[in-house]
């Protein structure tokens, strides 16, 4: 059995959430201004169509099923 836990914030599109794990490798004033270094936007987007999620980098969170 797999049990797996996701720790997404729903405000936050889909490509915020995947950078979000780069926030203690860049200054505050990077992160709050939604400015990453361009390595880390590269790999996130890599990361993004490896799960097959390319081209849906600034949408929301899907809702939680009831």
């Amino acid at each position: 059995m797999i049990f797996q836990e996701f720790a997404l914030v729903e405000p936050l599109s889909t490509m915020e959430n995947v950078l979000s794990g780069r926030l203690g490798y860049v200054p505050f004033w990077r992160s709050f201004l939604r400015r990453f270094p361009e390595p880390d936007m590269d790999k996130a987007f890599r990361l993004l169509d490896r799960v097959s999620s390319a081209g849906r980098e600034d949408a929301p969170l899907p809702r939680p099923l009831d």
